[in-house]
């Protein structure tokens, strides 16, 4: 999944970011979401605009994802 990043506030001292999404489903269908979370200093290397990681998506509704451990 390729990232856009904006730090938008803090929590516990992580910023918490919105990552706008590319989301390839298991099908090859490809859709946009937007996901807020906090995310540690240490990790925000991994996460930058451009980088793919892994997220696990919701079977009820597509939109809603979270970061998948490790990621």
């Amino acid at each position: 999944l390729p990232i856009q990043m904006c730090i938008r506030d803090r929590v516990n001292g992580n910023p918490v970011v919105e990552l706008q999404l590319s989301v390839e489903a298991a099908g090859g269908q490809t859709y946009t979401t937007l996901l807020r979370t906090a995310i540690s200093p240490v990790d925000l290397p991994r996460h930058q605009p451009g980088m793919i990681v892994e997220v696990v998506v919701d079977r009820q509704d597509r939109q809603r994802v979270v970061l998948a451990k490790g990621d």
